[in-house]
Order: C-alpha cells, then structure tokens, then sequence
C-alpha cells in the first residue's frame, strides 16, 4: 500500500462523510441505545469545538447536512429517542 499525505482538512471532511454522514455508521450508532446516542451527540460538540478554534475548516454547508441529517429527519430523532430510552 502507498502512503498518502493529505491535510487535516482533507482528513475532517473525509472522516465527517464517512463517519458521521454515513447512514449505515448513524443506524449502527443507533443500535447501540444510549451508548450511541451520547457518542453522536459528542459529534455535535466536538464539531463546535473545532467551528471555534478553527473557524474556516467548518464550512456552513457541514452545518447544514448536520441540521438535515440529525435535526430535521424526524424518523431519526424518534429512533434516537426510543433507543435512548433502552
């Protein structure tokens, strides 16, 4: 395998899409109940954080698909709550 050198705004948006906005990642998150939960709703603080020490590596349109994706789908919020409550 070649190594490849990529920069940490390379790496944060590679890791957000395939971590944080990928619908299998959230589902399993999902099947974890509390546990997973708390682990997504670290992801909206930790993303703050870094909106904070570094304002340009968190585009407004990450915002955006977190609002679309963790806000607005109200089949997930239900979900998240039900599995919150196991």
């Amino acid at each position: 395998m070649e190594a490849k050198i990529e920069t940490f705004t390379q790496f944060f948006n590679r890791d957000i899409l395939s971590r944080y906005f990928n619908p299998v990642w959230i589902k399993g998150m999902m099947e974890n109940g509390y546990d997973g939960a708390r682990y997504m709703d670290s992801f909206i603080e930790n993303l703050w954080m870094w909106q904070v020490t570094n304002p340009s590596l968190v585009k407004e349109s990450t915002w955006n698909q977190v609002t679309n994706i963790y806000i607005n789908e109200v089949e997930l919020i239900n979900d998240l709550y039900v599995y919150s409550l196991n």
